[in-house]
């Protein structure tokens, strides 16, 4: 299964959610994390460093952060973008096949938005 972190802009809802229908789920809340009120460089490296793959609203910087990690030969450990406009049934329904259907290695480097 794999292991997960929420940005601290993620709808709380959503990682509630989560964490209801999967309780098992292997997920830190960045607010619960080292790296708590950090920006998006330490974050993305932190989640690299843990194999997290980070789950967001934020479109604006993150992903352009990942991206320049990425170009300079810098592993993210994976990004799923979600659309403040998705309803929480349809996260889970997304998250659910990317957690259930994917591993941890196949998210290196990769920026995917929601919904798919």
């Amino acid at each position: 299964m794999l292991r997960l972190a929420t940005d601290e802009n993620l709808n709380g809802n959503i990682t509630r959610a989560l964490l209801r229908r999967w309780p098992k789920l292997n997920l830190v809340r960045i607010q619960d994390s080292p790296v708590h009120r950090m920006g998006d460089p330490e974050v993305l490296a932190w989640c690299a460093q843990e194999s997290r793959v980070m789950l967001s609203h934020d479109v604006r910087t993150l992903p352009h952060h990942a991206k320049s990690r990425i170009d300079e030969g810098i592993a993210v450990a994976g990004i799923v973008i979600l659309s403040d406009r998705l309803s929480i049934h349809s996260a889970l329904s997304d998250l659910f096949l990317i957690v259930e259907a994917s591993e941890q290695y196949e998210w290196i480097d990769r920026i995917n938005y929601l919904p798919l």
